[in-house]
């Protein structure tokens, strides 16, 4: 009994083998490979269309249905057809197909599937993962961050915002602030100036802070969004408990929600005193919001506020 077993179990892994080969093979021959990759589906199709176009392909959507991407990239003769199926809330399967199977195509296939690899961390490595999943995009965000210093009615205040213009204007909220005059801000590298209240929204909890010293680094409004989709990834750089420059990442939690009348995204990121007035970034660097602050005094969930309030913010001027 046991002898037949030890048989039965060979020949099912076999069988298994056999099967793993021949989908190995008809993968080669007809240039169609799909994985599975943790990442919802939006964020994969926006990881991807990101991709060929640094790689000079014009990406066109053909269609999206339940969260199901279908995209073309086409450059020269070669074109690929890829499309993203949701495997899970914060997976995907991703299929992709060739018309030039040659070398040069699967070097950028294999290039391809590294990149989605080292993107969401899935690697061995926690140093490189730490390091290369937060895209260059979102790290070149950080030289127009600033940390925010003050002291009203002798309480100590620290709390984040990011420059807008050359001109010296940062945005950040509001809280806390209504009777504050002079500020001091602290740039990414260490610098300091000083700063002043403008103009503050305690409705929506904004505020412009202004400063005298030339700065060149930006955050641009136009390469904005004020959709999210539930499950995307977003990343912060901001100043919690005094930390410059501090990088975080986190999750879309849902549709918007309303919070004490007002729409708010709410996000699974960790939320901590002095986050308040980051920008968040999705993963291609389109400002998307500003941190509000945590949900009941928790750390691990937190609420931005949306773009359409800071742009209605920003018109009153």
């Amino acid at each position: 009994m046991q002898k037949n077993s030890f048989f039965r179990i060979i020949i099912s892994h076999l069988f298994v083998l056999s099967l793993l080969l021949a989908s190995s093979t008809l993968d080669a021959e007809c240039g169609d490979v799909s994985h599975i990759v943790p990442l919802p589906s939006a964020e994969a199709e926006t990881v991807l269309s990101h991709w060929f176009m640094k790689k000079g392909y014009a990406v066109s959507q053909i269609s999206v249905k339940d969260n199901r991407y279908s995209l073309a990239a086409v450059k020269k003769d070669k074109e690929w057809h890829i499309t993203v199926t949701p495997y899970s809330p914060l997976a995907s399967r991703i299929s992709a197909s060739l018309s030039d199977n040659g070398p040069s195509s699967q070097d950028e296939l294999t290039a391809l599937w590294e990149y989605l690899r080292l993107y969401s961390g899935d690697t061995d490595t926690k140093d490189t993962v730490a390091e290369r999943s937060v895209p260059e995009l979102i790290l070149d965000k950080a030289s127009s961050v600033v940390c925010i210093k003050g002291n009203i009615n002798s309480k100590s205040l620290q709390f984040s915002g990011f420059i807008l213009n050359n001109d010296g204007i940062i945005i950040s909220t509001a809280h806390d602030l209504e009777n504050a005059r002079e500020l001091t801000i602290v740039f990414s590298d260490g610098k300091e100036t000083a700063g002043t209240v403008i103009k503050t929204d305690t409705y929506n909890d904004l505020s412009l802070i202004s400063f005298d010293t030339a700065y060149e680094s930006t955050i641009k409004l136009k390469n904005s969004r004020n959709i999210l989709y539930n499950g995307e990834k977003v990343f912060t750089i901001g100043c919690p408990m005094n930390n410059r420059g501090k990088i975080l990442s986190g999750l879309i939690d849902g549709n918007l929600r309303r919070v004490n009348s007002l729409h708010m995204w709410q996000a699974e990121i960790e939320t901590l005193p002095g986050s308040s007035g980051s920008p968040v970034f999705d993963v291609t660097g389109n400002l998307v919001g500003v941190i509000k602050g945590s949900y009941r005094g928790t750390k691990s969930k937190g609420f931005i506020i949306t773009m359409g309030a800071v742009i209605e913010f920003l018109s009153e001027l």
